[in-house]
């Protein structure tokens, strides 16, 4: 069996794409802020996406797309750094990128969640400047601040870092004033939960692109060949992951594909999924297809057409040879070179082709036993037998 389509062509990032990596890597954030010499709240509303230094060029992609926006690089620990997107709303690629998500909306509940608070947000802000918001309207504002996705740190960042009470104490406001915002914000946030809720409801049936899930898979998804010992014999298998905190979102990967299963990750087990797709049969009809002609930066591309080449090995068997196996580890080895493995390559290697070896030299013991038997039934006769005389190239070559 070969698999087709070859190496892959890499077009150009598409629209439902970026909402996958904003699904999976990005967030719409919605910032307040006191300025204390200005003496006045000011609010921002933009989208953020990051990325390692290996994908960077995604967000040069990013950029490309909607005509601007820009990329800040961040300082991690051990000297690493990240990189993020961003585009605040009302520029022209914060535009161009409201544009796109009202014909392709967030699919994953949190963002979907947050994109409609951003909306709502957005509504009041487009109409209005900022110095001249009525302090309804900041009250407003400031309490949908707070609303985003219980799971986005950012969320819990800007509420450990400005408390809402001090926030909205600087606004000033009369009880009544204060009273008319919170009835406007019960209402909104209603609307937005009902939306909620028929979103999930539809997402239990739904089906999702290839164009989506490949988008998704660039911000948190993961192939490579895991080795492992079953029985005291050395075996390999495929292994396509996405990780995420939405269980639901993930069985939408899972009915789209029919195969595969989700597992709790992480300390705590129930605080993250992965989804995982480990059968060799599955690669050719399921998760290759997802990522054929679609946009990969260089280094998920890269990292594609290797595994392409391995499953090429595993579906055919051919890893059961001494070159097929050790293609298949110096592939995979080299597809993931960070990884962390208790195994080098080369003992990998090793033990693989003793095994293989092994299996291939089968008659050695059989032949032993055979004569072991004729010898004991002359024996049991009475009758001297004399034992065949063999060379062990003889045992071996049969």
């Amino acid at each position: 069996m070969s698999l087709k389509g070859g190496l892959i062509y890499n077009m150009g990032l598409s629209y439902k794409q970026f909402v996958g990596i904003l699904d999976s890597d990005g967030g719409i954030r919605t910032g307040v802020l006191f300025k204390k010499k200005k003496n006045k709240i000011s609010f921002e509303i933009y989208f953020s996406i990051f990325q390692s230094e290996a994908n960077k060029d995604v967000l040069q992609e990013i950029k490309k797309l909607f005509g601007g926006g820009q990329i800040i690089t961040k300082q991690q620990k051990g000297n690493q750094c990240c990189y993020e997107y961003r585009a605040h709303a009302f520029t022209k690629a914060g535009k161009a990128i409201l544009n796109c998500l009202a014909k392709n909306k967030p699919i994953h509940p949190g963002q979907r969640h947050d994109y409609l608070i951003a909306l709502k947000n957005v509504r009041i802000l487009k109409d209005v400047k900022p110095k001249n918001l009525t302090k309804i309207q900041q009250y407003l504002l400031i309490n949908l601040c707070y609303q985003n996705s219980s799971e986005l740190k950012a969320n819990s960042t800007i509420v450990k870092k400005q408390p809402i009470k001090i926030l909205l104490d600087k606004v000033g406001a009369t009880l009544s004033e204060s009273d008319t915002s919170l009835k406007q914000l019960h209402t909104i946030l209603n609307e937005v939960t009902l939306q909620d809720n028929q979103h999930n409801k539809a997402l239990l049936k739904r089906k999702l692109s290839y164009a989506y899930m490949s988008g998704f898979y660039i911000g948190d998804g993961s192939f490579g060949v895991n080795f492992y010992h079953e029985k005291g014999v050395l075996k390999s298998r495929p292994v396509w992951s996405i990780t995420d905190p939405s269980r639901l979102l993930l069985e939408s990967f899972q009915r789209t594909l029919n195969c595969g299963f989700i597992v709790g990750v992480g300390p705590i087990k129930g605080n993250c999924f992965q989804y995982r797709v480990t059968a060799w049969k599955d690669m050719p009809a399921t998760v290759l297809p997802i990522l054929d002609n679609k946009y990969l930066p260089k280094t998920r591309m890269e990292q594609f057409k290797k595994f392409k080449k391995i499953c090429n090995i595993g579906v055919n068997s051919l890893q059961t040879t001494v070159k097929g196996w050790r293609d298949l580890v110096e592939l995979s080895y080299g597809m993931n070179v960070n990884a962390n493995r208790t195994l080098t390559q080369e003992q990998i290697i090793c033990e693989g082709i003793s095994q293989i070896n092994n299996r291939n030299r089968p008659l050695y013991g059989h032949l032993l036993s055979s004569l072991k038997k004729k010898w004991t039934s002359s024996k049991r006769k009475k009758r001297p037998t004399v034992l065949p005389i063999f060379k062990i190239s003889d045992l071996i070559n049969h």
